[in-house]
């Protein structure tokens, strides 16, 4: 049983609540909406808390690694990808009466971008499958 199979349990479907096993991995339910991960969470407050989360020094989306579908933390992590942070807007918070108001700053990802996140977890995915060949747009 490899480390993911030990965290997660199971997809669901958020639209029809079908359920298909962890393996083969899929991303759509027969129904054509997306499947959601279900996930052991016994199993993950193991080793993830919020006492480990304040003390790691590790800024990036891979502190969360027990929660990400994947074996393995990748081999190389040059960039950091998420960790951005959350910019206060009191003015713009005044102006529309709530309490407060803050905006993620996704331009301090590698590409500016918010996806950077899914495609940093859907690169280590592709490893761990044997793929050496990746095409996005």
């Amino acid at each position: 049983m490899n480390n993911t199979n030990k965290r997660i349990s199971h997809f669901a479907c958020i639209s029809c609540m079908a359920e298909y096993p962890i393996q083969p991995f899929l991303y759509i339910c027969d129904c054509g909406a997306n499947l959601d991960v279900v996930y052991h969470y016994d199993q993950i407050q193991v080793s993830l808390s919020r006492k480990s989360l304040s003390v790691s020094q590790d800024h990036s989306l891979w502190r969360y690694y027990p929660l990400l579908p994947v074996n393995s933390l990748p081999d190389h992590l040059d960039f950091q990808v998420g960790g951005t942070p959350l910019i206060s807007f009191p003015m713009l918070a005044s102006d529309l009466a709530i309490g407060t108001l803050l905006i993620k700053d996704d331009t301090r990802n590698p590409s500016g971008s918010l996806k950077d996140r899914a495609s940093e977890v859907a690169i280590q995915h592709a490893v761990e499958n044997g793929h050496d060949l990746l095409i996005a747009a």
